[in-house]
């Protein structure tokens, strides 16, 4: 069947696989303090990775990102289409998301709403640029990511070192870059 081979490949991907590893600890976060966790089941794109509910009475929409800061910016983001898509989707069915990122350099989970990610906030970059967060800069692929600064993420938790491992195996980063 055509379907299951393209998710095979898919899922194969070493990007895909260090994704699913993140996913797997923000679920069991989530689950540890009450959420009732799920996730698609259909083939294709979604339009985040949990819907999690507590209580019957609060529902909100989980994003995880598994990637470390970047280099210039002391912060983290993601594509700017995924962005309007998450705003979208939050607008229309009035569901808050709250987005993850798992870094293995810092070996840590953190993240924040997106409502509160997206307030302006000036910081001064290691090189002694004035920056207003969120900013938006576009790849050499022309692909537009939107970035929001370290000081907005709120700390999840820590990453166990035996899967800060696994993580670092499966990155394409190089972490030289960052002494701390």
């Amino acid at each position: 069947m055509e379907t299951t081979q393209r998710n095979s490949d898919w899922e194969n991907l070493t990007t895909v696989k260090k994704g699913n590893v993140g996913e797997q600890l923000v679920q069991e976060y989530l689950e540890k303090n009450g959420f009732v966790c799920y996730k698609s089941v259909s083939d294709g794109a979604h339009p985040f990775d949990f819907l999690c509910v507590r209580d019957k009475r609060l529902a909100i929409a989980a994003e995880v990102k598994t990637k470390s800061l970047m280099n210039k910016y002391n912060g983290t983001g993601f594509n700017k289409s995924t962005y309007d898509d998450y705003i979208a989707f939050s607008q229309k069915h009035n569901i808050k998301i709250f987005v993850f990122f798992v870094d293995e350099h810092l070996q840590k989970i953190y993240g924040n709403w997106l409502n509160v990610l997206d307030k302006q906030r000036e910081e001064t970059l290691d090189n002694g640029e004035k920056v207003v967060f969120p900013v938006e800069i576009k790849t050499k692929y022309n692909r537009v990511i939107r970035i929001y600064p370290y000081s907005a993420m709120r700390l999840i938790t820590d990453i166990p070192p035996d899967i800060v491992s696994e993580l670092k195996n499966l990155s394409q980063r190089n972490y030289a870059y960052r002494a701390s």
